[in-house]
């Protein structure tokens, strides 16, 4: 404690965040839902009509940003840079001390209500530096979940979530290959329909071209259409 005391103010890092935030009611057991039970879209229209309740973070993580960037006064108007203290007149700017709770669960929310009243609350810190690509990435992310969530545009709670359940829960590996097989996926699906769009541009007769096999594949896309209209998935 002495040695601590004798650290200048101007060197020590200051950052606060609340241990309580209002969320609609969670479920503890989010991700290992039961067959026999609701569908999970039923299960979550549910939940988004429930009332907000005030939950305890069990954890948050200390994270200290490690930046040896180079930055203007302009750059630190932007973006997630705003949240750095410049001081103009010394050409400095403060570190940033990352507090965040952006990776706990539902799980990780201990709900307070009248069976705590006289249990310890835990909270378990963590420390460990962030680089500076990973801080903004996850404060531009926590920035348009709660501006999406402000607009009520979608349910960015549960879709939060579901992101980080994801990310935490599969095998990295699978991860990147599904990533892969989605965006080469989306680019053979983006060359089809450029070679469609060039070939019916061009064409100048329907010769050589099947009227009954086009028809069928219309009716079988307005098939595909309406069952993705009616999904649970899509269409609530």
């Amino acid at each position: 404690l002495g040695a601590a005391q004798d650290v200048p103010p101007s060197q020590v890092l200051q950052e606060s965040m609340p241990l309580t935030i209002k969320l609609r009611e969670l479920n503890a057991e989010a991700g290992a839902e039961n067959l026999f039970q609701d569908s999970p879209q039923a299960l979550a229209d549910t939940a988004k009509n429930r009332a907000k309740v005030t939950y305890w973070k069990t954890k948050l993580q200390v994270r200290p940003v490690y930046d040896f960037q180079i930055h203007t006064a302009s750059s630190l108007a932007s973006g997630p840079f705003r949240r750095l203290k410049g001081h103009p007149e010394l050409g400095v700017y403060t570190p940033h001390l990352y507090l965040s709770d952006f990776w706990l669960l539902e799980k990780e929310y201990t709900p307070l209500n009248e069976t705590l009243a006289e249990s310890p609350l835990n909270l378990t810190l963590s420390y460990e530096t962030i680089s500076l690509w990973k801080w903004s990435l996850q404060t531009q992310m926590a920035d348009q979940w709660m501006q999406q969530s402000e607009w009520g545009l979608t349910d960015t709670q549960r879709d939060s979530f579901m992101l980080k359940r994801l990310i935490l829960d599969t095998n990295p590996w699978i991860l990147a290959f599904s990533g892969a097989f989605i965006a080469m996926h989306t680019l053979f699906s983006m060359l089809a329909f450029k070679n469609d769009i060039q070939f019916w541009a061009k064409n100048e007769s329907m010769q050589g071209l099947s009227a009954r096999s086009m028809v069928i594949s219309w009716f079988c896309q307005v098939i595909t259409g309406l069952y993705l209209l009616d999904s649970q998935e899509t269409s609530k």
